[in-house]
């Protein structure tokens, strides 16, 4: 899975009047992390990103990533496994004039597929079980869309359900 969120930062903000982002993701594992910040904002646009209260990217606190027409992309093993699973971004556009947009996009894998990929002596066993859950979940939801289509067919045929 890929996580994508396109953010735009408004103009005349300082670090102490941050915005907070919310990046809704599900329980697993990050395994990349791509920050896009196209040209224009000349290093006036500022951003973190958060763990609940733990600043993860950059590791230091007082640090920010900024940059001007740059991609910022990295590797990463990060689990989240306690709600609620998501990232906060925290931003900050200094420029006086204009708005400044930027993308922050997460490589996103389930334990069980992050197991596999990257641990491929149990990813066989593994890769298996997660496909069945899969076509299991996704054959109730399929049953789940006709029971609810048929019986919105019978209600539109005022027959009783």
């Amino acid at each position: 899975m890929i996580f994508t969120s396109t953010i735009t930062s408004l103009h005349g903000a300082s670090i102490l009047a941050q915005t907070q982002t919310v990046m809704k993701l599900t329980d697993g594992f990050v395994y990349q992390m791509d920050i896009y910040l196209p040209s224009g904002s000349q290093g006036l646009l500022k951003l973190a990103i958060r763990d609940h209260k733990v600043q993860l990217y950059p590791n230091e606190q007082s640090e920010w990533f900024f940059g001007d027409g740059i991609q910022i992309s990295f590797p990463e093993s990060h689990e989240l496994n306690e709600e609620p699973f998501e990232l906060l971004i925290r931003h900050f556009n200094e420029d006086t004039q204009y708005d400044h947009s930027f993308q922050v996009r997460i490589g996103f894998l389930t334990k069980d597929l992050f197991i596999a990929r990257f641990l491929p002596q149990l990813g066989a066993e593994q890769i298996v079980s997660v496909l069945k859950k899969y076509q299991e979940a996704e054959t109730i939801a399929k049953q789940e869309q006709l029971d609810i289509s048929r019986s919105e067919l019978l209600q539109s045929l005022g027959v009783g359900v």
